[in-house]
Parts: C-alpha cells; sequence; structure tokens
C-alpha cells in the first residue's frame, strides 16, 4: 500500500480531539506516508492547530440527540440525514481506508455513511460510561476499543464482542517538558507548592468562585497557583489574585498542557477523561470536582481514581471553601499521602494506548 488515508471525526472538545491527535501521532509514526484527514465540529482554534500540525481539515456540523422524545427529534432526524449525506460526500471524496470515530454526534453520521459504503469503522469511547452517540454507533462499527476495562458492561451484549481494551491514548506533548524551564515561562518560583487549577476548556466558574477563596487563606510563604480560568472569568480571577498577593499565574486557555503538569504538585479539576488519561501518565495527585450535568460520566471517572487512592472527589454540590482548604492543606502536610497519592496514580496509567489503538486501526486495513 503506497498510501494510507485515515479519516478521524471527532467532536469540537479537547476530550475528542487530544486522544485523535495522539492516535495520529502514532499512525504518522509508523506510516509516515499516511495522510490523516480529521472531520466534526472544530473550533477556528483547533483547526489552526492541527492544520499546523500537518494534518487534513473538514469542519462538519451535526446536531446532538434530544434527551426526551419530544418535539425536537424530527428537525434532529433531518439534520442526521442530512449530515450522513454530507458525509457519505467526504468519504466519496477523500476515499479513506478506514474511518475512527472519537464519539459524539459529529462522528455519528460518518459511522453511518462508512456503513452504507462498506468502509471500516473502529469507534473509541474515552469514558468510563459510554456516551449515547457511541452506544448507538457501537451497531453500525467493526470494533470498539475502550479507554476502561470496565466499559464493556455498559455496550450492549451484541456489541461487546466487538470491544478491545486499549486505554486513552496521550498525545506525546504532554511528557515533553521541563519543570524548571516551564516555572520561569509562567513566572513562578522553584521550592513552592504549586497547585494547578483548571475546569476543562471553557473553565469552570464553579470551581473559579471557590478556589479564590481558598487561594486567599493558603500560606503565601508555601503556595503559588497556575490557574487556567476559561475567557469569560478571567478578569474576576486574575484582579482576586492580584488584591491577596499570592504568587500565581492565571491563564484565561492554555494548549500546551504539558509545560502546565511539569510543575504542579496537585491539581484541582474536573473529571474529563482525556484529564484523567493526562493526569495518570504523569502521576499526578489530584483533588477531582466531577462536571454534574450531562451523562455523569464523569462521576464514573473520577471515582476510579478515588477508590484507586489516586484522588480525592468532591461533588459540585458540596463544594465549599473550607472542605475545599482542608483536603489541600492535608495533602501539602501529608507527604506520605501525597507520595502514596501520586504512585497509585501512576498504576492506573495506560502507556500503551496509543500504540495498541493503532494496531486495532491498523487490523481493519484491508
Amino acid at each position: 500500500m503506497k498510501d494510507l488515508r485515515v479519516l478521524i471525526a471527532c467532536g469540537g472538545t479537547g476530550g475528542h480531539i487530544f486522544p485523535a491527535v495522539a492516535l495520529a501521532e502514532k499512525l504518522k509514526e509508523q506510516r509516515p506516508e499516511a495522510s490523516i484527514l480529521f472531520a466534526g465540529v472544530l473550533s477556528e482554534h483547533m483547526q489552526e492547530m492541527l492544520k499546523s500540525s500537518g494534518y487534513e481539515v473538514n469542519p462538519f456540523t451535526a446536531k446532538g440527540m434530544p434527551r426526551k422524545f419530544n418535539i425536537l427529534l424530527f428537525p434532529f432526524i433531518v439534520n442526521t440525514s442530512l449530515a450522513v449525506y454530507k458525509a457519505f460526500r467526504i468519504l466519496k471524496k477523500w476515499r479513506p481506508y478506514v474511518i475512527i470515530s472519537m464519539g459524539s454526534f459529529s462522528g455519528g453520521p460518518f459511522v453511518l455513511a462508512a456503513r452504507l459504503t462498506g468502509l471500516p469503522v473502529l469507534i473509541h469511547e474515552q469514558n468510563l460510561l459510554p456516551g449515547r452517540a457511541n452506544r448507538i454507533s457501537a451497531y453500525f462499527t467493526d470494533k470498539i476499543a475502550t479507554s476502561f476495562d470496565d466499559t464493556s458492561n455498559f455496550f450492549s451484549k451484541t456489541a461487546r464482542p466487538k470491544i478491545v481494551f486499549t486505554g486513552n491514548p496521550v498525545r506525546k506533548e504532554i511528557f515533553n517538558s521541563d519543570r524548571k524551564q516551564a516555572l520561569d515561562s509562567f513566572g513562578l518560583e522553584e521550592g513552592k507548592f504549586t497547585i494547578l487549577v483548571m475546569g476543562g476548556s471553557q473553565g469552570s466558574h464553579a470551581i473559579n468562585k471557590i478556589f479564590v477563596e481558598v487561594a486567599q487563606d493558603l500560606d503565601k510563604k508555601n503556595f503559588q497557583i497556575l490557574h487556567i480560568s476559561g475567557k469569560q472569568d478571567f478578569d474576576f480571577v486574575n484582579n482576586f489574585y492580584k488584591s491577596i498577593g499570592i504568587t500565581n499565574k492565571v491563564v484565561s486557555f492554555f494548549d500546551k498542557m504539558g509545560q502546565a503538569y511539569a510543575i504542579c504538585d496537585l491539581i484541582v479539576c474536573r473529571s474529563g477523561a482525556i484529564t484523567i488519561a493526562e493526569i495518570t501518565s504523569l502521576g499526578i495527585a489530584s483533588i477531582l470536582i466531577p462536571y454534574p450535568y450531562g451523562d455523569a460520566h464523569q462521576k464514573q471517572n473520577a471515582d476510579i481514581l478515588k477508590n484507586q487512592g489516586a484522588a480525592f472527589v468532591i461533588q459540585e454540590a458540596d463544594l465549599t471553601k473550607d472542605n475545599l482548604s482542608k483536603i489541600i492543606n492535608n495533602i501539602f502536610s501529608d507527604k506520605a499521602q501525597l507520595s502514596l497519592m501520586r504512585e497509585n496514580s501512576k498504576k492506573l496509567a495506560r502507556p500503551d494506548a496509543a500504540e495498541k489503538l493503532t494496531r486495532e486501526v491498523m487490523s481493519l486495513i484491508k
């Protein structure tokens, strides 16, 4: 085979895109001649990031399924039919050898179009609890790759023979940052206990609001903070830190997460699948605050780390200044506990996930 064309369909969030990039990196490493097309609901920033890495990009629009059987189901069916037709045209023009869907309803139309044209399909599920798009796509796919071994229990019995456990692939960039250089780039100090705070790609007002109150009472001689606030809360968070005088760096958005992870001693964050994969790959101790809406898959993800002794979990409804402060100070003062949390986090890592997923993709190519 002189060329290799692979289409990766994914949603617009980092939880879908970043593991897709990790897979693409491994594919290109093994097959440098491979051409990889990303299709999906992609922001302009994500499109530029993918293009600058040498990938082709085709933005695509798809609507999510209504959570209840109501009048919104009819426009969903119409929109999905149009999306499948558009996906079919993209497949016909680009002629990929295999289609990979990373989940979300922007991947679903490509799964259906591929099935209609006889092209092999693999779907990858990042969370412990599979999303609705992947549960539906499972009926039309050749293989289902999962990030957690127990995910197979949440698919239908007819889908389970297709399931292979690969883990959630992590980008190479995550491992390639030097702590001292990263500290210098953020203007932070060596020797202080560094807390990384983030609430996902859009930020989290609930986390931001409580954490700045916590920061007000932290020992300023011992602690410093790197806070990824999201655009909406940037001024509020940045001005608050200026008023309390703790060493800090606030950014609204940051996509070179390897640098952020390299300096953090503890992370306070949501429990999206890609975050879980990245922090366990690096053995980082965490306080997880699951996103409480949607399919509650973040709670399931967080419980895995909690049960392993790698993280503390606070539900958003229970998030207060007092309980978050208590956990942070207990972790800081108990170095043995912090070391054990890091060890337990590392035990959950799947360093060969990209290799395994690539192997499964290649096995489908005729």
